[in-house]
Order: C-alpha cells, then structure tokens, then sequence
C-alpha cells in the first residue's frame, strides 16, 4: 500500500496465531525497520480475520485467531 502524497507505506500481513504476532513485533526484522532514521512515525494495527472476506477470495484460513 502507498499513498505518494501523504508519504506513507504499508502492509498486510496474517500471522497463524497471536504469539507469531508477538514474535514478528519482538524480532530484531521489526525493531531495524521500526529504528531506521529513514521511517518516520512505524505504528502497528490488529484486526481480526474477516472469515467471510476470506471465502470470497480463497484466502487460506484454515489456522486463525
């Protein structure tokens, strides 16, 4: 995702379980994005898995939370 205008990036990722969350947000890949001068302002937001969503586009959901 890019929004040229506002200079903002970003991303969506689906984990297979809460502590893979916890383990991506505690990993040193997250921490040298999160500490490098060049990115500005690195926030996370969780949502849930629209299981609906999912079927109408073969998402594989097999393992959620």
């Amino acid at each position: 995702m890019l929004n040229k205008e506002r200079k903002e990036a970003g991303g969506i990722y689906l984990f297979e379980n809460e502590e893979a969350v916890d383990s991506y947000k505690n990993s040193n890949l997250f921490k040298g994005i999160s500490d490098n001068p060049v990115f500005s302002n690195v926030s996370i937001n969780q949502f849930g898995v629209l299981e609906s969503a999912g079927m109408i586009t073969n998402a594989r959901l097999e393992k959620h939370f």
